[in-house]
């Protein structure tokens, strides 16, 4: 995905996404969010996946692990919280591997990251 990971996701998902849409978070959790992406896209029915009756309204970093806000029904919550769950364990810089870090501001680095 490098360094149009974010082009990628949407243009790959199109009909989750509002026009002008970014994310708010670091490359290392793109992986995280085209999973999520692929998940919900499973559990949707074609009624939701019209442009509008289903979409990421705010997909972002808050307090060192990832917010992804939606307009969605119930059954894409479960998928919700497995994506913040991995994204307080992976580094928002690289993937890989990180844990939560505090200086100044939490944030979910692996080690070469955390400084």
């Amino acid at each position: 995905m490098a360094d149009d990971w974010q082009r990628v996701i949407i243009e790959r998902w199109r009909y989750q996404f509002p026009k002008h849409f970014s994310f708010e978070f670091g490359p290392g959790w793109g992986p995280i969010m085209d999973e999520l992406c692929r998940r919900v896209d499973a559990v949707l029915d074609d009624d939701w996946k019209d442009g509008q009756s289903f979409q990421w309204t705010q997909c972002k970093e808050k307090f060192g692990s990832g917010r992804f806000y939606n307009s969605g029904p119930d059954e894409v919550e479960r998928h919700v919280d497995w994506a913040e769950a991995v994204t307080l364990r992976t580094c928002e810089q690289c993937g890989q591997p990180g844990i939560m870090r505090r200086d100044g501001w939490f944030g979910v680095r692996c080690d070469e990251h955390a400084s």
